[in-house]
């Protein structure tokens, strides 16, 4: 299988968000990349897609993504679930 690289704005295209986001979430959060020089920086195209399906992100209006929202609301639930106390 033939890996495709490209450079951060068709990255940004991918995830739906800009080129200075994407270099941020390169930086803080750890999106995968390949460092051609010490200043150019290439995305594997399907490991930045898996990478997005696990990591909590935001679009280009700054909110979560419908199914982040989701699944922090259905892990909030279930915690209160744990924590309400059980009559007997």
């Amino acid at each position: 299988m033939k890996q495709i690289l490209v450079n951060a704005k068709d990255c940004g295209k991918v995830l739906d968000l800009s080129e200075k986001q994407i270099l941020h979430l390169v930086r803080k959060k750890g999106l995968p990349c390949v460092y051609i020089s010490r200043r150019t920086i290439r995305f594997d195209v399907d490991a930045v897609k898996k990478w997005s399906q696990i990591q909590p992100i935001l679009s280009k209006t700054g909110k979560m993504r419908v199914a982040e929202k989701k699944r922090r609301a259905t892990i909030t639930a279930k915690r209160q679930a744990e924590q309400q106390p059980t009559l007997v």
